[in-house]
């Protein structure tokens, strides 16, 4: 069986990806915050469930260690800012577009 060619991890993959994957954070949240009462803590255990499930796919990747230790780092830093965004901007009682809050 034939080695599977190295991947080149450029800074704009970085950058699609985490768009990507931020923007699928937002539908999420928008639908939780639509159908479920407590969507803020609802969406943040999923966030971290998704975190969690997301170092499933970096370690059987069998990277050299510094570049693991990038991935990790990487997957922290992107979910600290995420969660902790969201955090911040979702208001404790309201829906997430505080817009159509009072209309």
């Amino acid at each position: 069986m034939a080695a599977a060619k190295p991947m080149d991890m450029t800074a704009a993959n970085v950058l699609l990806l985490t768009i990507v994957v931020g923007l699928a954070a937002i539908v999420v949240a928008a639908v939780l915050d639509r159908f479920i009462g407590n969507g803020r803590r609802v969406w943040s255990i999923v966030a971290i469930t998704i975190l969690a499930l997301s170092f499933l796919l970096v370690f059987p990747l069998e990277l050299e260690g510094a570049t693991l230790v990038w991935q990790v780092i990487l997957h922290l830093v992107f979910a600290l800012i995420l969660i902790g965004g969201f955090w911040k901007i979702w208001p404790d009682d309201g829906p997430l577009d505080s817009n159509t809050a009072g209309a």
